[in-house]
């Protein structure tokens, strides 16, 4: 499949997901009546049970295109697992309490077979791990999983408790190593890369380190208007289902270094000839936080089709050698 097929694809499916798990925030800001608020609801609602057979449907289109013929096989059932954990789900949201216990358990493993499909796009795993790029395809292709399993046992009620005011007590770490996995993910990943270059071409690159400038802005904006943090802590906790610990000010900020890392990390590996690959794989690794963490087919399928982008990205870069990719 052409590449400018597959860009247009993942931006359809990364702007139904920002629909789905940032609605929340954007539907915060206005003042809605009780009543607008609730025929929003029931309208997500509707929209988040149509919306996995759509992600479904696109990952299994390529699939069909851009998987090896000697992987189909395994590919299709990975795909099959994903429909039968979404005929679970439906069954989680609305059937009686003995389907309950089901899903939890295909959400995860699903979340780990996403894991495996992505990994049956890409070229021999011994070539991967010599490039930069592949060791840090192989740890988003770990972390992602233990993420949400994290979070499904938080979900879940295990090791934790909250109070009337939302905060959790309970288990710190299964609140909150999701959520600096995440972060040191990131920020290792762009420490790696940056690791990796030369005085000459840190000279000649410097443009990549403008996102690190912001830093203090932002710092100062929370600090100085309340506001700004809230929205940016709604982002996290209700766009990507993820926790923010305390003390919050040092929460918000390393997730702002995160966020930094992250565009750093893209501007240094981004090459103009392959400009189609490097779309794919912004999208592919903001969909992971788009998709959210939570025990929803929308977002089990979301995670599956951004680490399925990442795979197709990668895999059309056209040279592999270790090292940082320049202009």
């Amino acid at each position: 499949m052409r590449t400018r097929t597959i860009v247009w694809i993942g931006v359809s499916i990364t702007l139904l997901l920002t629909v789905r798990f940032l609605s929340g925030v954007s539907l915060a800001a206005f003042s809605l009546s009780g009543e607008a608020l609730d025929l929003a609801g029931r309208v997500l609602e509707a929209y988040e049970i149509l919306l996995p057979f759509v992600i479904l449907a696109a990952i299994l289109i390529l699939v069909l295109t851009e998987g090896a013929s000697s992987r189909r096989k395994w590919q299709i059932a990975i795909v099959a697992f994903h429909f039968a954990a979404l005929v679970l789900w439906l069954s989680y949201i609305s059937g009686p309490p003995s389907t309950k216990d089901l899903f939890p358990a295909f959400a995860v493993v699903s979340v780990a077979l996403g894991s495996i499909l992505s990994l049956t796009i890409m070229p021999p795993a011994r070539s991967l791990a010599k490039d930069a790029r592949g060791i840090a395809y192989f740890a988003i292709l770990t972390i992602v999983p233990i993420v949400f399993a994290l979070r499904a046992a938080e979900f879940l009620g295990y090791g934790t408790t909250a109070d009337p005011e939302g905060v959790y007590h309970g288990d710190w770490l299964v609140v909150n190593i999701p959520t600096l996995l995440l972060e040191f993910l990131s920020i290792g990943i762009w420490v790696y890369l940056f690791s990796g270059l030369d005085r000459a071409t840190l000279r000649r690159r410097w443009r990549t380190l403008l996102p690190f400038t912001l830093l203090p802005v932002l710092a100062l904006a929370f600090h100085v208007r309340p506001l700004s943090g809230y929205i940016f802590s709604a982002l996290i906790a209700w766009g990507s289902n993820l926790a923010i610990f305390v003390p919050v000010w040092f929460s918000l900020n390393l997730a702002a270094a995160t966020v930094a890392s992250w565009f750093s990390t893209l501007l240094l590996v981004r090459r103009r000839p392959r400009d189609g690959a490097w779309i794919l794989l912004v999208m592919g690794t903001a969909d992971i936080l788009i998709a959210g963490f939570a025990l929803s087919m929308a977002s089990v399928a979301g995670l599956a089709f951004a680490q399925l982008l990442i795979a197709i990205s990668l895999s059309r870069w056209k040279t592999w050698k270790t090292g940082v990719t320049t202009a």
